[in-house]
């Protein structure tokens, strides 16, 4: 089978397991028909001739609200949170595998094993801070984090039409990679002086009390 195809399969169960291992959500034998829908429908469009990263991503999404948020009227913002995770990893996937495409001869590498070496690094990943980032998705400070999950998505995918409209490592790549790189720092900056200003309050409202 090729790689391609074969990561085409792997790449929505991928973000399946990091869905439910940020979530913490107690997986049920019912919840097999939503994971194979979900799987489904990701790897259809994915095939599809016409289809597109977003379109793929969009389909995601709403196959988790329906299920999750419609049908078992679980916790919004913990949704919201855990698919903006995947979906970010999964972007940070394509942006990387198109840089290294880019970059490196076609005939030296495979886009679709480099992308499974890439998945499994995220695994691992996730497996070792999935508690850590479930702390950061419940916390007091949730909000903050979630927000700055968004705003990272909301520039990476900006950046990757870009190099997507390219096909060769130009100026516009490399300012594009330099954008996202002062985007990612600005917008943690902006999350630490949130986390700052929030306990400054709080120490405040202690004192007071």
């Amino acid at each position: 089978m090729n790689l391609d195809y074969l990561q085409g399969i792997i790449s929505p169960v991928f973000d399946l397991w990091i869905f439910y291992k940020v979530f913490k959500y107690k997986f049920a034998r019912k919840d097999i028909i939503f994971s194979l829908i979900f799987i489904a429908l990701s790897i259809i469009f994915s095939f599809y001739k016409n289809s597109t990263d977003f379109a793929v991503s969009m389909i995601q999404v709403i196959v988790i609200i329906v299920y999750f948020i419609v049908i078992k009227k679980q916790n919004v913002k913990i949704i919201f949170g855990a698919t903006l995770v995947f979906e970010l990893l999964d972007l940070v996937l394509g942006i990387s595998t198109t840089i290294i495409e880019l970059t490196i001869p076609v005939y030296y590498l495979d886009a679709g094993l480099v992308m499974l070496i890439e998945e499994i690094l995220f695994v691992i990943l996730i497996q070792i801070n999935h508690l850590r980032i479930q702390r950061l998705l419940t916390d007091s400070n949730s909000n903050i984090f979630i927000g700055l999950l968004l705003y990272i998505y909301l520039a990476s995918s900006i950046i990757y039409f870009f190099v997507l409209k390219d096909d060769k490592l130009s100026e516009v790549l490399d300012l594009s990679l330099g954008l996202l790189v002062l985007q990612i720092t600005f917008s943690i900056f902006i999350y630490l002086a949130g986390l700052h200003i929030q306990k400054g309050l709080l120490s405040k409202q202690e004192q007071r009390t």
